[in-house]
């Protein structure tokens, strides 16, 4: 294994192996503490060992593809849910905001047990009320929170709220852009990435538009049919009292062809519907396996 030591802000060192991957954290202000990490086959988190002086803790994780389902510490288990999170006994559900980072939890009886409250770009600060206080795992955008570091865990990265940065290179290298410590490129307002390989609205989309054949000559024909004219354009009325001022190229033509004669414009436009629909069928296959692959990518 090939160790690299970095030092972050004088607090932390950072161990990686051979794969990039960070397998201990020491702590440089309380020696006596450690933070290990060991990985599957899918370079997924699959063990997490705490130390503290003579004490120490090991958490074992279950996965569903890139969701976890369950950490095993000790006799005690840890369910994670969309909705919220199963300790031991105890039930915790989320109250999210449209990143998905958790604001508050509430147990089963509708009582408060947690707040958390977060600058753009994730430094946490959690408050927990007398006796009933719990905090959720899963705090920041979707990512899993690391209580001994500070840090956040993603699927294949771990992230520094406190530096706003992934703490390694990005994994797919520079596909997902060339600042390859950046998070969720410096917009994290507005995106997420709970994998660590690139944010998820973004990689979507270019993953669609990179996988369509036809998808710059859909938006260009988008655009034009769709663009609105001004109807004195085509030296149309404007209509009655109120109606729209303009029109778009599809309407201007029907009414220059058809407009003495509806029951014929129907017709003409049942049957290049009927004409165009295998093509229409088959794009629009093609367009939903496409966006399913896509969701499987990168979330």
């Amino acid at each position: 294994m090939r160790d690299i030591c970095l030092i972050i802000r004088g607090i932390r060192t950072y161990t990686w192996d051979a794969e990039n991957r960070l397998v201990a954290i020491a702590y440089l202000e309380h020696p006596e503490k450690h933070s290990r990490f060991q990985y599957d086959g899918l370079n997924r988190r699959a063990v997490l060992s705490e130390t503290n002086g003579a004490s120490s803790k090991t958490t074992t994780f279950l996965w569903d593809g890139i969701e976890s389902l369950r950490g095993q510490t000790g006799a005690e288990a840890t369910w994670y849910y969309a909705q919220g999170e199963i300790h031991g006994n105890r039930k915790l559900y989320y109250v999210q905001d449209r990143l998905g980072s958790v604001r508050e939890t509430v147990g089963e009886d509708h009582v408060v047990t947690s707040r958390m409250s977060y600058t753009p770009y994730g430094v946490t600060e959690t408050r927990l009320p007398p006796f009933i206080g719990k905090a959720p795992d899963y705090r920041y955008a979707g990512l899993f929170y690391h209580e001994a570091s500070g840090l956040y865990l993603a699927v294949f990265r771990v992230y520094d709220p406190g530096a706003g940065r992934w703490i390694s290179r990005d994994p797919i290298g520079e596909v997902g852009g060339v600042n390859l410590f950046s998070y969720s490129n410096n917009d994290p307002a507005n995106l997420t990435d709970k994998v660590g390989y690139q944010p998820c609205l973004e990689c979507i989309s270019d993953c669609i538009s990179s996988n369509d054949p036809f998808n710059d000559l859909r938006k260009a024909t988008l655009s034009l049919l769709g663009a609105p004219i001004p109807k004195v354009f085509f030296g149309l009325p404007r209509g009655l009292s109120g109606a729209s001022e303009y029109t778009t190229l599809p309407s201007a033509i029907s009414h220059f062809l058809y407009g003495s004669n509806p029951t014929l414009e129907r017709t003409l436009i049942r049957s290049v519907g009927r004409l165009f629909e295998p093509l229409f069928i088959f794009y629009g296959d093609y367009l939903f396996a496409i966006e399913g692959y896509c969701l499987y990518k990168c979330l």
